[in-house]
C-alpha cells in the first residue's frame, strides 16, 4: 500500500463518523467522468449507506434484545463492528459487540474452526484500536497473529450497499478443503 493510500485511508477512518469520505481524482484532475444519472445513483447509494451505518451505530444491548436482531436488516448484518458493553481488559469473549455478519458467521463456525480463526470471524470488523482495550493478556497473541494482519486486507472493503464482483465458484475448492462437507447455515 502506498503512502498516499495509507494517508487517504487514515483520513477516511477519521471522517467516517461525520459521514464524509475522500476519494482520489484521476491523475489529470478531470471530473469523475460520470453522467448526471450515474452521479445521482451514486449519491443515493451513499445516502442509503450512511442511513444503514447510522442505524447500526445506534445499536445498544437493550435495543438489540428488544428488536430481536434476527432479521436481515442491513443495519444488523453489514458495517464495521464495535464493542457496546464489556469490561476493558476482561477479554474478547466477555464483551458484547453489535450484531452483524461477524457474529452470524461466528455462530455458525465456532464449533468448526480452531478457536483463533473463529475469533477472527467474530471480530474481523472491529477496528484494532477498538479491540485493544478489551484484550486480556491471553488475547494478545491472537490480535498480533491474526486480527492485525487480516485487518490490513479487510479495511475499507465494507459497504452496506455495494457487493464485490467475485465468482464464488472460485472459492468453492478452498472452502471444501477447509470446512466440513455440510455446514448448518
Amino acid at each position: 500500500m502506498t503512502a498516499k493510500r495509507r494517508l487517504l485511508n487514515t483520513a477516511n477512518r477519521a471522517l467516517r463518523p461525520a459521514g464524509v469520505r475522500l476519494e482520489r481524482l484521476p491523475v489529470d484532475g478531470r471530473a469523475d467522468g460520470f453522467d448526471a444519472a450515474e452521479r445521482s445513483r451514486r449519491a443515493a447509494q451513499h445516502a442509503h449507506e450512511r442511513l444503514i451505518t447510522a442505524r447500526h451505530n445506534s445499536q445498544t444491548p437493550e435495543m438489540m434484545i428488544a428488536d430481536g436482531v434476527t432479521d436481515e436488516d442491513p443495519a444488523n448484518v453489514v458495517c464495521m463492528n464495535r464493542f457496546i458493553s464489556g469490561e476493558p481488559g476482561a477479554g474478547l469473549e466477555q464483551g458484547t459487540t453489535q450484531w452483524n455478519h461477524d457474529e452470524f458467521g461466528y455462530s455458525r463456525l465456532v464449533n468448526v474452526l480452531p478457536r483463533d480463526l473463529a475469533l477472527l470471524v467474530r471480530f474481523h470488523s472491529v477496528m484494532p484500536w477498538d479491540l485493544e482495550p478489551y484484550l486480556a493478556p491471553s488475547d494478545r497473541a491472537f490480535a498480533e497473529r491474526y486480527h492485525r494482519p487480516f485487518f490490513g486486507h479487510d479495511q475499507e472493503s465494507k459497504s452496506a450497499v455495494r457487493r464485490p464482483s467475485v465468482c464464488l465458484e472460485d472459492f468453492r475448492g478452498l472452502v471444501g478443503r477447509r470446512l466440513p462437507s455440510r455446514l448448518e447455515i
